[in-house]
């Protein structure tokens, strides 16, 4: 597979694992565990996932260009750094989804050949 797919995979990878432990971060750290997002805080976990969806969101418009999903992931991920709990991991999944949709639309060259 090309290299924007593993880079893309892995900041999507991070970027779930994070946004999962921000949907329960005091639940989570009440409870003892020390997660990656735990140890970090919840502030720097925001900025984290946030940083991991827009390299995803870039990444993957590099390898097939979408400019209004690069514009809206963009502003999504930048917005769930100061978003209120209550939707915060909402955005991050649109952004997630978007980035899927990228994924699929880039990929989809790919499905099929001798060449991945």
């Amino acid at each position: 597979p090309p290299l924007w797919m593993y880079w893309a995979g892995g900041l999507l990878g991070m970027s779930a694992h994070f946004a999962n432990v921000l949907k329960d971060f005091k639940e989570d750290k009440a409870s003892g565990i020390t997660s990656l997002p735990i140890s970090l805080g919840r502030i720097t976990s925001r900025l984290a996932t946030a940083a991991f969806l827009i390299a995803a969101t870039i990444i993957l418009h590099s390898a097939k260009p979408n400019t209004t999903i690069l514009v809206i992931g963009i502003i999504t991920s930048t917005l769930s750094i100061f978003a209120p709990r209550f939707i915060l991991f909402k955005l991050l999944m649109l952004v997630a989804l978007l980035d899927v949709i990228l994924l699929v639309n880039a990929a989809g060259e790919l499905i099929g050949s001798r060449t991945v």
